[in-house]
């Protein structure tokens, strides 16, 4: 117990003895003993304790029961979020960056007893949030003491995707492609998506979405019926062609682990759904496959192939280092 807590208990019993002698005086019986504040205090006080250190042992073993999350993970997590999202110096970047790299190691260690997917997509989002935060620094005080920090780091990322792939059920796979060439080749492809929709927004507003300020404030009606027209084409290109980056992530998975021994549909969800996502947006997607044919073992290795499958393309999508750990 700290200082404070320690005065704000020594308060609390001094009100607690002020109001037992209030009481005494005011008929209780003269045999009655007025609380000894002293000896209160310290009863008091241990309780206090005791219920902490209860508190703290039943979290403590909850996590231990999980199996997924240690004491020493729970406290690097409390360290890397205690900055937010607020602003933060190149000292306190780099302090959450070493604690995301200490805490992404934590999770790759689960994977040597392991088989759960979630511990690679869980390290991968850690290491390149880290990543990111070297390069800033980098970027910011020309600190050339980062690159091999940086080096080291994409060295793991490697390292987490093969390791990935080894655990594949009933055959282990590997990657002709590294996972840096990955991450450049599907940078290049969302990039051309993001241009198009960047080019074209701009397009509408500069030559569509007209104005006459010496008229009215609000557009005229052959300008409203044109934007309305421009911006339903443009949603509907900009979803095929975000579609089409999603299929270029998922063909070069299907590359390495093969294809699915069974007919199969992806589903895009929300705002692809709806032809509202952007180039930016986050994907919500569902497999379903069909089992016509299939017997109780081959429906099994034909899920256990999709799931692997959702954490590969989890992982090509978290190599482009634009996910935040808050999401996952």
């Amino acid at each position: 117990m700290n200082a404070q807590e320690q005065d704000e208990v020594s308060s609390l019993i001094e009100h607690l003895d002020i109001q037992n002698v209030e009481n005494h005086g005011a008929g209780q019986s003269q045999d009655s003993a007025p609380l000894d504040a002293p000896k209160g205090k310290e009863r008091f006080l241990q309780r206090s304790q005791s219920r902490k250190e209860a508190k703290e042992t039943t979290r403590s073993n909850s996590l231990n029961d999980t199996g997924e999350t240690s004491t020493y993970m729970y406290r690097l997590g409390q360290r890397i979020a205690k900055y937010g999202k607020k602003q933060k110096n190149s000292k306190q970047i780099e302090q959450q960056a070493k604690d995301m790299c200490e805490l992404a190691e934590e999770y790759l260690k689960l994977t040597e007893t392991s088989p759960e997917g979630w511990y690679f997509t869980k390290a991968c989002c850690l290491l390149n949030a880290a990543l990111r935060r070297y390069q800033k620094i980098q970027q910011d005080n020309e600190d050339h003491n980062t690159g091999s920090r940086i080096a080291n780091i994409k060295e793991r990322l490697q390292v987490t995707e093969t390791e990935f792939l080894k655990k594949v059920p009933s055959t282990p796979k590997v990657s002709n492609m590294s996972t840096s060439e990955s991450a450049t080749k599907l940078n290049s492809l969302i990039n051309k998506v993001r241009e198009y929709e960047t080019n074209t927004i701009n397009h509408i507003h500069e030559n569509v979405m007209k104005i006459d300020l010496s008229i009215t404030a609000d557009m005229s009606e052959e300008a409203e019926i044109q934007t309305i027209e421009e911006s339903n084409v443009f949603y509907n290109e900009l979803t095929d062609k975000i579609k089409w980056f999603h299929n270029s992530v998922i063909e070069d998975c299907m590359k390495v682990l093969g294809v699915p021994q069974c007919r199969y549909a992806i589903l895009g969800h929300g705002s692809l759904a709806r032809k509202e996502a952007t180039a930016w947006s986050d994907l919500e997607f569902s497999v379903l496959y069909d089992p016509t044919g299939k017997s109780p073992e081959q429906i099994e290795d034909i899920k256990a192939y999709f799931r692997v499958l959702a954490h590969y393309i989890h992982i090509k999508i978290l190599n482009l280092s634009e996910t935040l750990p808050y999401c996952l």
